[in-house]
């Protein structure tokens, strides 16, 4: 679960190297990885985003505008309860999705077993459901940027969530996806960073 007040989760040098063993179906390379005295996580972050930027995405994120979400006059009222449903609606999603999604991904293709990889269907559709309730909030209208922007970075999380999921069929979109992933929590740390000085 990956909420905008967590810290960011970034692809480690080991789910890297396990993706890319798979990928170039050599030992060397997970051996070489996996020992910190090749590679560095720099270095295995380094590799992710370089194969992320050759892999055509096939699964694009979702973008929304201000038409898809409820923009409202901004007030007193509409601002203090927009912070109340805000609050509800992540306190709950928060509450009701305690997986990791880099760490189920992490052990199944550790494990080599791509039925580890069932709990993150599930976790999909539980951020679609987030991002549907966020769609219906009622958003002040100096909201609305930063509101848009939150949602952003969830559907680039879900794009990244799926792209992992095909890790064993294609490992490269696989670690596309855990590019992807970062990118979105990259946006939800920065949200979080707005909200928190407000």
């Amino acid at each position: 679960m990956l909420s905008s007040n967590r810290h960011m989760l970034r692809p480690s040098k080991k789910i890297i190297s396990i993706a890319l063993a798979t990928l170039a179906g050599a030992g060397i390379v997970l051996f070489a990885m996996s020992n910190s005295r090749f590679f560095s996580d720099a270095d295995a972050q380094a590799i992710a985003q370089s194969i992320s930027k050759s892999t055509p995405d096939q699964n694009p994120v979702k973008h929304y505008t201000r038409e898809d979400i409820v923009i409202v006059p901004t007030t007193t009222e509409s601002f203090a309860a927009y912070q109340k449903e805000l609050s509800t609606t992540l306190n709950t999603f928060a509450q009701k999705n305690t997986g990791n999604e880099l760490l189920i991904v992490t052990q199944a293709l550790d494990a080599k077993d791509s039925q580890k990889l069932i709990p993150l269907g599930p976790m999909i559709e539980s951020y679609k459901k987030l991002i549907d309730g966020l769609l219906h909030i009622k958003t002040p209208e100096i909201m609305a940027d930063v509101h848009l922007l939150m949602i952003t970075g969830y559907a680039m999380v879900i794009s990244g969530v799926e792209d992992m999921q095909q890790a064993f069929v294609d490992p490269a979109r696989g670690i596309a996806g855990i590019t992807k992933y970062q990118a979105g929590a990259n946006v939800l740390i920065q949200v979080n960073t707005i909200f928190s000085k407000m």
